[in-house]
């Protein structure tokens, strides 16, 4: 029933499909993407942005919420700034992988869903100052112990092989001794 009501639709004949779990977005400019450091999880690691979709949300919403969650720290967004980014943004695509709906913008449409967001948001519980574009999201970031996402990070888009790791060994052992001498 709960599709029926997300899609409006009824078809005897249709294969109905399992709705997406989960939805996120993805910021790229088609050479890279903005991913997150999940510390706070049983093996932290670094993932894209996004989570659970919530009864009565839309993909959109669900994904909306979850971005300005993760980047901000602000739980509970206000749904008129989630309604604000859904009408003025255009995603470039959307893609569902599985469970997972991934809305797909540009990072000059992650500076425009910013300053849409400073409307909205006056201050963050991470940043001192409000970010104003993706440069002050990723450099001015001070996360607090309960962040979901504590560092943001721009990632080369290219394909792994998932049998190796995706961060060389030898990089994490210098890292470990970088945390030691500061």
């Amino acid at each position: 029933m709960h599709f029926l009501k997300r899609f409006g639709c009824f078809s005897y004949n249709a294969r109905i499909e399992p709705l997406p779990a989960n939805a996120g977005v993805i910021f790229t400019n088609g050479t890279h993407i903005l991913a997150g450091y999940q510390p706070n999880k049983k093996k932290p690691f670094i993932s894209g942005i996004g989570g659970r979709i919530n009864h009565n949300e839309t993909i959109k919403q669900a994904a909306i919420r979850e971005m300005l969650e993760e980047l901000f720290d602000i739980y509970k967004p206000p749904q008129q700034l989630v309604e604000s980014i859904i009408k003025n943004i255009k995603e470039r695509r959307s893609i569902i992988n599985g469970t997972y709906s991934i809305i797909v913008y540009s990072f000059e449409d992650l500076d425009k869903i910013i300053k849409i967001a400073a409307d909205y948001i006056k201050n963050s519980p991470i940043y001192k100052k409000f970010p104003e574009n993706l440069n002050d999201l990723l450099w001015n970031r001070e996360p607090k112990k309960r962040s979901e996402i504590s560092h943001l990070c721009i990632l080369p888009l290219v394909d792994h092989n998932n049998k190796t790791p995706f961060v060389d060994s030898n990089l994490l052992e210098d890292l470990k001794h970088l945390r030691q001498t500061n």
